[in-house]
């Protein structure tokens, strides 16, 4: 049973990477304290980012985890 737990721990983790998102843009909000990310096309082929997510995010070696507080449609 525990290593069938594995295997399902270890696919689960393939699976979320197949979402990992790359060259994106992460700024400061005016303010300081809250970061604004930039994910486009959520709606094809991605799961949704809701309210109470959490966010992982890697940048120049800095590891950083949050909790979306917003979600807005920008469209261009």
């Amino acid at each position: 049973m525990q290593q069938l737990l594995w295997e399902e721990e270890s696919q689960m983790a393939m699976s979320l990477s197949e979402y990992d998102i790359s060259q994106t843009e992460l700024r400061t909000r005016p303010g300081g304290s809250v970061l604004w990310l930039r994910v486009e096309g959520l709606a094809e082929k991605r799961p949704s980012v809701v309210i109470g997510d959490r966010v992982h995010v890697v940048q120049e070696g800095k590891h950083w985890e949050g909790v979306v507080h917003h979600v807005e449609r920008v469209c261009i």
